[in-house]
């Protein structure tokens, strides 16, 4: 039996194997890649997967996605447009100057344009109503989406219309309530304007500013602002006269402004009363 040899470029040799009919076998250098071959047959239908249960009650513009560990519906917000009145539809019903309802196509372009948007102190009857004369909602709980809510505060804006007998109006008809714990008032402006009507009865013309922050990034909340109707008061009307977001430092330096005024203000009429003294 003679054992074959082949000699590598360094000149060591090594014995070379050959098959059952003496054809050297040798793994020569690989070439390159050959065309794509055709196409196969398709193959066959995988097993059914496990059925998928959506979430109840898709609104419209929602999209699929996980929350909470579990599938939900997911508002999607146009990033061009970070705050929104979610749904100002179905939370007020909009009334003109004098009281009457109008059905305009955009409720909140309507009263974002009106002359009383954030101007709670207008006495007349223009704005969103949320209680009714009897005292009972005419809507459902007023929602709001904040982007990146942790560094904003919110400014909103109500009136209210009361009328009583003799002297038996007192207090705030304002009841403002969230839906969370996690947004706190900072600061807030009422004031209430009587007057005499006939037959004894009298009426209270009624507007608040609240200034809120939050303590928590809770980008979507609901708020109420109910009234009770007690004692001998016979109307009661509530209005939301408009909202107002901004940059939490903006408002801080905007409020140092305004404390510095008012003390340069006084400090002024110390020196104007002591030059007179």
């Amino acid at each position: 039996m003679a054992i074959l040899y082949g000699t590598q470029s360094n000149g060591e040799t090594l014995p070379v194997l050959v098959d059952q009919f003496g054809n050297l076998l040798a793994k020569g250098i690989d070439g390159l890649e050959g065309p794509p071959g055709p196409q196969g047959p398709q193959g066959p239908q995988g097993p059914e997967g496990p059925p998928i249960n959506l979430p109840p009650d898709p609104h419209d513009g929602d999209a699929l996605g996980w929350k909470d560990d579990q599938l939900a519906w997911l508002k999607i917000y146009d990033p061009d447009e970070p705050v929104g009145w979610l749904n100002a539809s179905d939370s007020c019903q909009v009334t003109d100057s004098s009281g009457a309802y109008i059905s305009p196509s955009n409720p909140l372009k309507y009263l974002e344009e009106s002359a009383e948007w954030m101007k709670p102190e207008i006495e007349n009857s223009a704005g969103g109503l949320i209680t009714s004369s009897s005292g009972v909602a005419v809507g459902e709980p007023m929602a709001f989406y904040v982007r990146n809510s942790l560094t904003k505060v919110i400014t909103l804006t109500y009136k209210a219309f009361v009328t009583y007998q003799g002297n038996d109006f007192s207090g705030n008809p304002n009841n403002i309530q969230f839906d969370t714990e996690n947004i706190k008032l900072v600061s807030r402006q009422e004031k209430g304007s009587i007057f005499v009507g006939d037959n004894q009865q009298n009426g209270v013309w009624w507007w608040y500013k609240g200034i809120f922050m939050w303590t928590r990034p809770i980008d979507e909340f609901t708020v109420t602002n109910t009234i009770t109707k007690g004692g001998i008061q016979k109307t009661v009307k509530n209005w939301f006269m408009g909202y107002k977001v901004e940059d939490a430092g903006t408002f801080a330096v905007r409020q140092q402004a305004r404390v510095f005024e008012q003390v340069e203000a006084v400090r002024k009429d110390l020196l104007s009363i002591k030059s007179n003294s």
